[in-house]
């Protein structure tokens, strides 16, 4: 048979949430050329009466066959046909290909269609344009006064001899009996303040990161695909009505007390799954656009740092290497971000 896509007409079409349409008109010889292949692989088993095992003659054969012939010959064909389109265009499902058949006639032709899903395009925004400003709240005295107040109240509510409770003060006596490297209340205050600064960075670095992915994937066109919600969805169901079960609780009597149900959960984690996922793919694609790249050594690495046996073992298959691999992959696209937009 010559190239099969010279005998076939096709259409193809981009359709929201990266579902993608493609209208196939197939000619005569096509379909006969299947239909041999077809007719030889079911003949051989077919027994008709007055003739021996794939003796009939051909026209019996075929009108004994019927319909089990023709969609033979169908189920062979759509692929066929459908993957040579596919390579010609470029074009990789990422789900299970749909195939309807709008006209099934041998003489005129065969016209089918299939659909199915492809992994969204995504078109970063212009990154030099994002800019996200990082604030620190400086840490005043009050600040730490509150802490060491805080810490002297709890410290009378647990001490029960009222005697005790009353001497109970933050004095250079009191500090020494802590069991910090200050001496004096000076010095411990000077401690309270640099916890607070290294709290207060690094809940700003990580609101400035939170900011920086916000910014791009606001900026960030792409058709999220309802497979990827539903995958993400269904999995969040699956993981909540297992814990639910496991501490031998009925799903209904347990819902029916948080004054909800199944429906309402879902679509929270709809909304949830919308959001994480457009942040993974504006990572990855972040990822491709710079050429940033995971090895063996970084998993390794990685697992290296799992003390626990048991649990590295664990991670330390090819389900668990992929799930390393795609975190370790989101957090470099993440420090490129940084780098890139704090250059802005």
């Amino acid at each position: 048979m010559q190239n099969i896509l010279d005998s076939v007409k096709y259409t193809l079409e981009r359709l929201p949430k990266s579902q993608v349409k493609i209208t196939y008109e197939v000619q005569k010889e096509v379909y006969e050329d299947f239909k041999k292949k077809a007719f030889t692989k079911l003949s051989g088993s077919v027994k008709i009466s007055g003739f021996r095992p794939g003796m009939a003659p051909a026209n019996v054969t075929e009108a004994y066959l019927g319909a089990n012939l023709i969609e033979e010959t169908m189920s062979q064909m759509f692929p066929a046909v459908a993957i040579a389109v596919l390579e010609k265009e470029n074009v990789n499902p990422i789900d299970q290909v749909k195939y309807d058949v709008t006209e099934a006639d041998p003489i005129k032709g065969i016209k089918f269609v299939t659909t199915f899903t492809v992994y969204p395009e995504v078109k970063l925004p212009d990154l030099t344009t994002i800019k996200v400003t990082k604030d620190i709240p400086a840490v005043t005295d009050e600040d730490v006064k509150k802490v060491t107040d805080k810490m002297i109240e709890d410290a009378k509510n647990a001490e029960k001899d009222e005697v005790k409770k009353a001497t109970i003060a933050l004095t250079d006596e009191y500090v020494k009996g802590l069991g910090s490297k200050a001496q004096t209340v000076e010095e411990f205050n000077k401690e309270i303040k640099e916890e607070i600064v290294n709290q207060r960075n690094m809940m700003a670095e990580d609101k400035y990161r939170m900011d920086i992915i916000k910014s791009i994937v606001d900026k960030t066109i792409y058709d999220i695909p309802d497979m990827f919600v539903e995958l993400d969805t269904n999995a969040r169901e699956k993981e909540y009505v297992s814990k639910i079960e496991n501490l031998g609780i009925k799903l209904e009597d347990f819902l029916k007390s948080q004054k909800t149900d199944i429906e309402n959960l879902r679509k929270a984690w709809r909304e949830e799954a919308i959001e994480r996922i457009k942040t993974e793919v504006m990572l990855l694609q972040v990822s491709k656009n710079y050429d940033i790249k995971v090895t063996d050594e970084d998993i390794n690495a990685e697992l290296d740092k799992i003390d626990n046996k048991e649990l590295r073992a664990q991670y330390d298959t090819e389900d668990g290497r992929r799930y390393v691999f795609s975190v370790l992959i989101q957090q470099k696209a993440l420090a490129k971000l940084v780098e890139l937009v704090g250059a802005n």
